[in-house]
């Protein structure tokens, strides 16, 4: 305060502050990417020096300033870390009122985005974080959002088979693994780097196009209830359910998160059993009753099946959208090669959530 009043005293003390802050941040651009941040709308920064700009700021040489709106704050690291970060947004294309263009350019979707160099690596990896997990699921559907985990994983439509991605990763030095928490649900991979390029398109491709395929659907399942069979014989997880057992059951802790089954009946059932209505509650009773609710009582395992795999895309659609979705990359690619590899790809995820007629999405359930 004593530097800058007494000599822009005329001014308003205010507006001198935030002008000789956006100085500072100014001379900080002239060397890294601290400036692309700033502006995250299409303008332009007019700041040009005068006699009466503070002595630190006088240096400043920067006028009529582009930034891109694409480039977040970059990472504050230590200084033993010797990679390289580049945050990024890929934001939404909007029209001339400012809002969201249906479609849009398949280039700006809002969703976030790290770039990080390790020159010493001789691996390629990536990783998609969704800021939704267990604690989404319906209370009828128990399991949904580790079932959904699971199926992003069966092929898409630019790589329909089953086993493509995994049988890449295998060949060419990689692995890959997802997790289900109560507020993320996280995939991740690395791969020889010379092969993350195509790795990464595969990766990619579950999220903009998955097929979620009715065959796929009731052998996953299973899978499912095997990993749920495992947790039954680890102590870790049955301390865990003995908690949520105790916890409010009107809160979302109290979930059962893995499913089974029993709660996800969606698994290929004898032809004997197809057309056999069910007059009782028996099973995942919430789902029962309101099979019985929408079908005048009467329903078959195919109805539940069915029933399943609606609410999973409509899980899908509501949780799976850019503007909740994470992704990070690291490779010894520079960071222009990998920024080439992730926008083309990831910006086409698109927002099924947002459809033209005021964001509803047909056949979307909530609980």
């Amino acid at each position: 305060r004593h530097h800058i009043v007494p000599t822009w005293g005329r001014h308003n003390t205010i507006q001198l502050l935030l002008f000789h802050l956006r100085c500072q941040l100014l001379l900080l651009c002239e060397n890294n990417d601290w400036g692309r941040y700033l502006v995250r709308q299409n303008t332009v920064l007019d700041i040009k020096t005068t006699d009466s700009t503070c002595h630190r700021c006088r240096n400043a040489t920067m006028t009529n300033i582009s930034l891109s709106p694409d480039y977040l704050l970059p990472v504050i690291k230590g200084k033993s870390d010797y990679r390289s970060y580049r945050p990024l947004i890929l934001p939404y294309p909007l029209d001339d009122e400012g809002k969201v263009k249906d479609g849009g350019n398949g280039e700006r979707n809002g969703l976030t985005v790290i770039l990080i160099q390790d020159q010493n690596s001789k691996h390629f990896a990536a990783a998609v974080s969704v800021a939704s997990g267990a604690s989404a699921d319906p209370r009828a559907l128990p399991g949904i959002a580790h079932f959904c985990e699971h199926m992003c994983f069966l092929g898409s439509e630019a790589y329909p088979k089953e086993n493509e991605y995994k049988q890449y990763l295998s060949q060419h030095g990689g692995k890959s693994n997802a997790s289900t928490s109560a507020s993320h649900t996280t995939y991740q991979f690395d791969v020889l780097a010379d092969y993350g390029q195509k790795a990464l398109d595969i990766f990619s491709n579950f999220f903009i196009a998955p097929l979620f395929t009715m065959s796929g659907t009731e052998r996953e399942v299973h899978a499912v209830d095997s990993e749920n069979s495992k947790n039954l014989i680890n102590d870790g997880r049955r301390r865990w359910q003995i908690l949520k057992d105790l916890a409010d059951k009107n809160h979302h802790f109290s979930k059962f998160s893995t499913g089974n089954k029993k709660t996800l009946p969606a698994a290929a059932v004898d032809s004997g059993d197809d057309s056999s209505p069910h007059t009782k509650e028996e099973g995942n009773s919430r789902l029962d009753g309101i099979l019985r609710s929408i079908n005048d009582g009467e329903y078959d395992e195919h109805d539940k099946a069915t029933f399943v795999r609606a609410v999973l895309l409509a899980f899908h659609k509501r949780h799976y959208r850019p503007t909740n979705m994470t992704v990070v990359v690291v490779g010894p690619q520079t960071l222009d090669e990998l920024e080439s590899w992730v926008v083309p790809r990831f910006g086409r995820i698109p927002d099924r959530w947002l459809e033209k007629n005021e964001g509803t999405v047909e056949g979307a359930t909530e609980e």
